[in-house]
């Protein structure tokens, strides 16, 4: 009784897994390609997360360097200014 079971079990199966012997390589290399396109693309998001990360301190360095000179370029443009400032009142005094 045990066999007879078991033949029908296997009978019935039969296509299945005729199925799956024809299609395995194709499930196979599926599931591989999917795998690699993963890992591909948790490599380019922790490159590219690493690479905007060391942009903005680059950035956020340059930029205290940059306030550095501007300031120095501001006070020298505001001194400059406050002369023709005084010259141009003289002038209007003047007219």
């Amino acid at each position: 009784m045990a066999t007879r079971a078991s033949d029908t079990m296997l009978a019935e199966a039969g296509p299945i897994v005729d199925w799956f012997s024809q299609h395995a390589g194709t499930i196979v290399s599926s599931a591989i390609n999917i795998l690699i396109i993963i890992v591909v693309a948790l490599v380019a998001r922790a490159v590219i997360g690493r690479l905007i990360t060391h942009m903005i301190k680059r950035m956020a360095k340059s930029q205290g360097k940059l306030s550095a000179a501007t300031s120095k370029a501001r006070a020298k443009v505001l001194k400059s200014s406050e002369t023709s400032h005084a010259e141009r009142q003289q002038q209007r005094a003047e007219t």
